[in-house]
C-alpha cells in the first residue's frame, strides 16, 4: 500500500501548476487528512524535487540564486534530521525521510568535491 504522503506527493507533482506547489499540497494534504508530521514530510519532498532541478541548472558557485537554492535545501535537510527522530511516521515514511537526507547530502558532497578540485574518492568508485 502506498503511503498517504506518497499519494499526495505524486498527485501534486503530476499537476501542471505554475504557481506554488506547496500551497496545492497543503490543500490536498488536508483533504487526505495527513497528520502535521506527514505534511512536513510532504513539504520536504516537494521542496527537494522542485529545487534539485534548479540546483542542476545553477552550477555557478557564485550565482545568487544558487545560494537561495542552497538555503532551501539546507533548511529541508535540518527538518529531515528532526523528523527522523520523531514518532508518527510509518516505516515507509521513515524510508522517504532517509532518502531525502541521502539525496541532499549527496548533492553537497559532490559540490564540495568539485570545489576542492578532487574527483570522486576511490571509496565511491
Amino acid at each position: 500500500p502506498v503511503s498517504k504522503v506518497e499519494e499526495v506527493f505524486c498527485r501534486v507533482m503530476a499537476m501542471n501548476i505554475t504557481g506554488n506547489k506547496l500551497e496545492e499540497a497543503g490543500k490536498l494534504a488536508r483533504q487526505s487528512q495527513l497528520s502535521p508530521q506527514q505534511i512536513n514530510l510532504l513539504r520536504a519532498r516537494i521542496t527537494v524535487s522542485t529545487t534539485i532541478p534548479m540546483w542542476d541548472i545553477l552550477s555557478g558557485e557564485h550565482d545568487p540564486h544558487r545560494r537561495i537554492v542552497n538555503g532551501a535545501l539546507i533548511k529541508v535537510l535540518s527538518e529531515c534530521h528532526k523528523m527522523k527522530d520523531m514518532d508518527g511516521f510509518s516505516t515507509e515514511e521513515k524510508q522517504q525521510i532517509g532518502n531525502l537526507i541521502e539525496e541532499i547530502e549527496g548533492r553537497f558532497k559532490v559540490a564540495a568535491a568539485k570545489r576542492s578540485g578532487q574527483g570522486t574518492s576511490s571509496r565511491e568508485a
